[in-house]
């Protein structure tokens, strides 16, 4: 969507205007509508009913709730369109603006920082566990 559709239309109505600049800003428009609509999702799924029948894919005793979990592809999808066009560019950034003899050790280090950002993600959310109800 984004590579055959989205940038050509970009493109040909901002010209040259669409660099790595724009792509990134664009990037990070995706990723904040993403955080802000998970946000309004969440709110909203606290407010309808929920039904009186056990969820098959949730803990015993979480009670299914009436807003549909396809709901949850939207934010995902705009936190993808987000990546597609933040990372390439931080990647090129780094390799371009790298020595040629660091180009290599530039782009692992931006997997790696990727990685850690994961993974204390994982973290973050074993230690606040306690502090979120698991009522979906």
């Amino acid at each position: 969507i984004a590579v055959d559709w989205l940038n050509p239309v970009l493109e040909s109505r901002l010209g040259a205007g669409f660099g790595h600049g724009a792509k990134f800003g664009l990037g990070m428009a995706f990723a904040a509508l993403s955080v802000l609509g998970a946000a309004h999702l969440e709110m909203h799924r606290r407010m309808v009913p929920v039904f009186g029948v056990a969820s098959n894919c949730a803990p015993d005793g979480v009670k299914m709730s009436a807003l549909g979990a396809g709901w949850m592809t939207v934010p995902f999808f705009l936190m993808g369109l987000g990546e597609i066009y933040t990372q390439p560019v931080l990647m090129h950034f780094a390799y371009t603006n790298s020595p040629a003899s660091m180009r290599t050790l530039a782009a692992a280090t931006g997997l790696v920082f990727g990685a850690v950002s994961s993974a204390l993600f994982t973290v973050q959310e074993a230690i606040l566990a306690p502090y979120v109800p698991n009522d979906l």
